[in-house]
């Protein structure tokens, strides 16, 4: 499965190099560890623009198999829980 996960363009250059780290998800109560993503690009972009990012983040894709639904969102949204080294920039707003 191809996920889309939008983050802040300061964490660019520690991705490229090191992959997507696993942490706690930004309002999650569950405590729960993972890298999280969406099932579309759209999502992701739309994303980023709700954090209010506006024009100063990235959007990385990655291909999981074991990636679970994220309950904190009704639909197109997963969460792995590990680190995910294979990575691709498909997206940077600046």
């Amino acid at each position: 499965m191809k996920l889309y996960h939008a983050t802040k363009k300061e964490n660019e250059d520690n991705i490229l190099n090191n992959g997507l780290v696993a942490t706690e998800g930004m309002q999650n109560d569950l405590d729960e560890i993972g890298v999280y993503g969406f099932d579309n690009l759209s999502d992701a972009l739309n994303f980023g623009i709700d954090q209010g990012w506006e024009n100063e983040f990235d959007v990385f894709s990655f291909d999981v198999n074991d990636a679970e639904k994220d309950p904190e969102y009704d639909d197109g949204a997963y969460v792995v829980h590990h680190n995910v080294s294979d990575v691709e920039l498909v997206e940077n707003n600046w």
